[in-house]
């Protein structure tokens, strides 16, 4: 009995969440079109919806338009049922949103860290939330969800290795239940990036997508057959540690020597614009140098062009070990627009298999500095009903 209502229980989130997802991207929709694009009963449209508005997640819109016969009721997310907060915890800044059910954003903020002690950060943290929650009532608010550079454990929502912070094995997600009393998901920030792209952004119906995002950090999130796939040991995409420079100079955050971050992070790639560049500086930043290159400078030209030759190695073997159909780059990197991602292209193209690359799309995300924060909210938008459940069906 109780796999079948296991089963039975199963079934009923999927079907809620492919109503939702159908009502997001393709907008109000009267009962009997979601019966008929979902493949559900009538009967069984008219009970899950009802269910859902009464959880305020849908509402009727008004009526639609028929040649005869009484007009259907439409149905939509309901944007004001509710609000989730994503955060952003990047290695020198903490940037929020305060979004609505469908993914808009309603309120921003950020705050700059001075500090990397534990106590600072979550000091900073929780005053950011803080002010989203005094943005709007608190039982407005669904959930918090937060983007975390490193290891993160998602069932439990343990940092297990931050290396920005230095964190071990701390439970973000305890500290903000207890604190807040809402339901908090943590994952790795390019995890999270990932969903976002994939349920809001430029990787909206692909299945297969890998999702690079480039920073003081490298790391990629992988979307297989329509599922976020994290790995073992929650360490899946770590494409930043992979060895690229034997007997190298250039250490890295993990503490090994030669990784790709430590060859084409947001540091050294600054480092090297300050040293090849006379009129470039401290004060000048990657959109900076982006801005340089598509101007024309050649030094600025070349070093992004060698940033391309360089992540193409391990890109190349990841493009054909798990063959994605689109790629998305998410990082200032993405500013330099041609220049960047005509030679990525072309050196993918050079070393990576025909096959792999047949179809292979390779786009800069929409999202801009709003990428983890937005993953963060989709954390909490894809655990409504799966997952941890937040909202009981």
């Amino acid at each position: 009995m109780k796999n079948i209502l296991g089963n039975s229980n199963l079934i009923k989130r999927i079907n809620v969440s492919n109503i939702i997802e159908i009502l997001k991207l393709k907008g109000s929709k009267s009962r009997a079109e979601l019966a008929a694009l979902t493949g559900l009963t009538p009967a069984s449209i008219t009970k899950l919806t009802k269910k859902l508005i009464e959880l305020d997640i849908l509402t009727e819109t008004g009526q639609g338009i028929i040649s005869g016969g009484r007009p259907p009721i439409l149905l939509d997310i309901n944007s004001q049922g509710g609000h989730i907060i994503g955060i952003d915890l990047s290695p020198n800044k903490i940037i929020g949103i305060l979004s609505d059910i469908k993914g808009d954003i309603v309120y921003h903020n950020s705050k700059i860290l001075t500090s990397k002690k534990e106590t600072d950060i979550l000091s900073a943290l929780f005053s950011l939330i803080d002010e989203f929650i005094s943005y709007t009532p608190k039982k407005n608010i669904i959930g918090i969800g937060v983007a975390l550079n490193g290891m993160v454990n998602y069932e439990k929502g343990i940092s297990i290795f931050s290396p920005h912070y230095k964190w071990n094995n701390l439970n973000l997600k305890e500290k903000l239940e207890t604190k807040f009393n809402i339901p908090s998901i943590i994952d790795n920030d390019v995890n999270a990036m990932a969903l976002g792209e994939h349920k809001q952004g430029v990787a909206i119906n692909e299945d297969n997508v890998l999702v690079l995002h480039i920073g003081q950090g490298i790391g990629a999130g992988i979307i297989l057959n329509n599922k976020l796939y994290r790995g073992a040991n929650y360490s899946a995409g770590e494409i930043g540690h992979t060895l690229i420079e034997k007997n190298s100079a250039h250490l890295c955050s993990c503490g090994k020597y030669g990784c790709l971050e430590a060859l084409i992070g947001k540091k050294q790639i600054l480092t090297k614009a300050m040293k090849e560049i006379p009129k470039f500086s401290e004060k000048n930043n990657i959109k900076d140098l982006c801005a340089l290159a598509t101007n024309g400078d050649l030094k600025a030209i070349k070093i992004i062009t060698d940033v391309a030759n360089t992540l193409s190695l391990p890109l190349s073997s990841l493009i054909n070990n798990l063959n994605p159909k689109l790629i998305v780059i998410i990082g200032d990197i993405v500013h330099a627009k041609d220049v960047f991602f005509k030679p990525l292209n072309k050196f993918i193209r050079r070393q990576a298999l025909p096959t792999s690359t047949e179809n292979l799309s390779i786009l800069p995300s929409k999202s801009d500095v709003f990428a983890g924060s937005i993953g963060g909210a989709t954390l909490v938008y894809v655990n409504l009903f799966d997952g941890e459940k937040i909202l009981k069906i």
